[in-house]
């Protein structure tokens, strides 16, 4: 076994002797692997009641060009990092959390997208294009069959390889 090998497994048992979740260590830009100790480890809440998820829809009112009557339609919203209705996904709360402003996220659809994304983390945003994890989040996030119980599961999965922990709220 070589010491890098050496240096992983020891990092496996620290992990599982001090019960922080798998992947507490994160690859930096220059290759070199950082330890997040379960002190720094970033605590995220997920208000349900806040959240953007799986489909939504709008009813509107609008004229019915042929017969001249007012009708209703079901219009789908797309989930948004924060919609003009207040409604956040969960990489929307994961910025506000980061301290990106409201104004940075507003009306955008991903990170890479977002006004600011020099202050998203680099496990989301690189080079100016969302990572692989941050794909995953957005497809466990809108997911349209997904039911609750596994959508959070691996919003809370994925976010916790990361060093962040997830809590959902009502």
């Amino acid at each position: 076994m070589s010491a890098g090998q050496e240096r992983l497994e020891a990092d496996r048992r620290y992990d599982n002797r001090t019960g922080c979740a798998e992947g507490i260590r994160q690859v930096t830009r220059v290759g070199v692997i950082q330890r997040l100790p379960c002190a720094e480890r970033k605590k995220l809440v997920i208000k349900r009641s806040e959240w953007a998820r799986g489909k939504r829809c709008s009813t509107e009112s609008r004229i019915d060009y042929y017969s001249g009557k007012k009708v209703k339609d079901t219009v789908p919203i797309d989930n948004l990092l924060l919609g003009e209705d207040g409604m956040k996904c969960c990489l929307g709360f994961l910025a506000l959390s980061c301290k990106i402003s409201r104004k940075d996220i507003d009306n955008r659809s991903t990170p890479s997208c977002a006004r600011s994304t020099n202050r998203w983390p680099e496990w989301l945003v690189e080079d100016y294009s969302n990572t692989d994890a941050c794909s995953e989040l957005m497809k466990a996030n809108d997911d349209v069959v997904m039911n609750w119980q596994t959508r959070e599961k691996k919003i809370r999965d994925e976010m916790a390889k990361h060093g962040v922990d997830v809590k959902f709220v009502p």
